[in-house]
């Protein structure tokens, strides 16, 4: 009856464990590590691809905006000109 299975330290059990979450630990840091290095480079590569693309987004709107404002224009002129013909 002298503690049966339970892990102490002089018992095999408790060093295997010991060791095998040494080894777990490790892992982890490991695995944590790649992911934090993934997330960064893939960070750092959607950074770059906002750098270059805004610049060209900006412009994009620029085109649309006064695409839009034409049209605009356009249509109110269009109103205008039945309102009177229709008075």
């Amino acid at each position: 009856m002298g503690g049966g299975g339970y892990p102490t330290k002089n018992n095999p059990i408790f060093t295997l464990s010991q060791s095998k979450l040494a080894s777990v630990n490790w892992l982890q840091f490991k695995w944590c590590f790649i992911y934090l290095f993934l997330i960064m480079k893939v960070d750092y590569f959607e950074r770059a691809k906002r750098l270059e693309e805004i610049p060209l987004l900006e412009k994009q709107y620029q085109v649309e905006k006064q695409e839009m404002k034409t049209t605009w224009e356009n249509h109110e002129e269009e109103r205008v000109s039945q309102e009177f013909i229709g008075c």
